[in-house]
């Protein structure tokens, strides 16, 4: 399973996985955000799908900001992505506490003046999202890339 150079262009049949390590801030959000936007045009993700999906990975990025860097002097937030046989996939992980999203989700219904519109959005934008909480909390968000 090799890596790539992650601003070189693939086509559907690559295979390409790469990560980075983002401080918490504007900068580190905003750099995050173009490589996610880069890795998802180069498989193939296009239009509305990729639109979701930026949305998605966006709100999970904020939330690991937002909730998962108790110290943003010190925590970090990581990012990974991996496209093997048409699907892109997308991690962020933070160094947080971590929450329980079913009782995250009870909340979505149970306030109109929610705040867990981010749980939401991820799952609109990808065809799949689990979490995994060990050493903080990871948010994966898969999506099936098709060919226009």
């Amino acid at each position: 399973m090799g890596k790539t150079d992650p601003s070189a262009p693939l086509g559907l049949g690559s295979m390409c996985s790469g990560h980075m390590t983002i401080r918490p801030g504007s900068a580190g959000l905003s750099a995050a955000r173009e490589r996610v936007r880069r890795v998802t045009a180069d498989v193939g993700v296009s239009g509305e799908a990729a639109a979701d999906l930026l949305l998605a990975v966006g709100e999970a990025l904020s939330n690991a900001y937002r909730h998962g860097t108790p110290d943003p002097q010190t925590n970090l937030i990581y990012l990974g992505w991996r496209f093997a046989e048409h699907v892109v996939t997308i991690t962020v992980k933070d160094e947080g506490p971590g929450f329980t999203p079913h009782e995250a989700a009870a909340r979505i219904v149970g306030s109109a003046v929610s705040r867990c519109h981010g749980l939401r959005l991820m799952r609109r934008g990808a065809d799949e999202v689990y979490f995994e909480f060990d050493n903080g909390a990871r948010v994966c968000l898969r999506k099936r890339v098709v060919r226009a």
